[in-house]
């Protein structure tokens, strides 16, 4: 039976593969240290617990944990405790003790800022001490090449991967900003054109919105919701209109369109258009803004009287 766990939040979701892909390559550093050095099997048992197990468990934790984000950042603490304590355990190695320095330091700067690096620090300092006492301060800071290959490859490999995390989550951040502002542009539109014909429809031209003006222009039963828009466009231009819309969802650019509509009492009329799309936090058009306007020029001001004659 398959249990039905609530999500987690969504700080805990975004560190949980860093952490487990990151640990799991720990294990393997810890691996070759132990083969280089001839060390304990036990050593690798309780790596399987620290760095191939852990990781799920902490998930699992912030899962169950009714204050998820408080969950996360527990966790995040007992990483720089438990971490701490294995610089005693593999003996001072240098190069894998400056990775696990970097991860935990990089961690507690993208996560807590300087007051949580402070924290961390504190408590990675507080593992090595307890890890010393408990295993002894024996130092052999010296390593192989491939322990060093190893350290290096990681730590350069985890603070590029955070760099991508981090540049990923500035660009959404830009984006939805980007999306915000185009938004607050559009409504400016409509409020500045509140007297005209004022319509959202969707690519496939249905009326999400329509103003009341349509009801009196083009007839109540025409102008409900989700009716098709074009539908008040004469058949002639018709498919103008709907590949603009389509443009417009492509390149997610303005138009301005002239077509003709049909109103409720038959008479043919002249719109002019300005046509934007509002673009959400995917950088996706899928709903335009359209503000109409009667253009139409009256017959006595197209032919003044006598005109016909001359």
């Amino acid at each position: 039976m398959a249990l039905n766990l609530p999500p987690a939040h969504r700080f805990a979701r975004i560190s949980y593969a860093p952490r487990t892909i990151s640990f799991g390559y720990a294990f393997l550093v810890l691996g070759a240290l132990v083969a280089e050095r001839n060390s304990s099997g036990w050593v690798m048992v309780f790596g399987a617990v620290q760095f191939l197990a852990y990781p799920h468990l902490a998930y699992l934790h912030a899962r169950l944990a009714a204050d998820s984000k408080g969950a996360e950042t527990r966790n995040l603490l007992i990483d720089a405790l438990t971490l701490g304590a294995w610089v005693a355990q593999i003996n001072f190695a240098l190069w894998p003790v400056c990775g696990l320095l970097t991860a935990v330091s990089l961690n507690s700067v993208a996560t807590g800022g300087p007051r949580g690096l402070v924290t961390r620090m504190a408590l990675f300092a507080a593992g090595v001490l307890a890890g010393g006492f408990l295993h002894g301060f024996d130092i052999r800071a010296d390593t192989g090449p491939v322990v060093t290959g190893l350290s290096l490859l990681g730590i350069v490999g985890y603070t590029t991967w955070i760099g991508l995390i981090l540049r990923s989550q500035n660009r959404r951040l830009v984006d939805v900003r980007e999306a915000l502002r185009k938004s607050q542009e559009q409504f400016q539109f409509i409020a500045e054109h509140a007297g005209d014909l004022v319509a959202a429809v969707d690519i496939s031209g249905r009326a999400r919105y329509l103003s009341p003006g349509h009801a009196g222009y083009f007839g109540a039963e025409r102008s409900a919701l989700n009716a098709d828009w074009t539908d008040f466009v004469l058949e002639q231009d018709r498919v103008a209109v709907r590949r603009a819309l389509q443009r417009m969802a492509e390149e997610r650019t303005g138009l301005r369109l002239l077509f003709r509509v049909r109103r409720s009492d038959g008479d043919s009329r002249d719109i002019d258009c300005q046509a934007n799309p509002i673009v959400d936090r995917d950088m996706r058009a899928r709903t335009f803004i359209l503000v109409c306007r009667d253009v139409t020029v009256p017959v006595s001001a197209a032919e003044p009287a006598g005109s016909a004659a001359a």
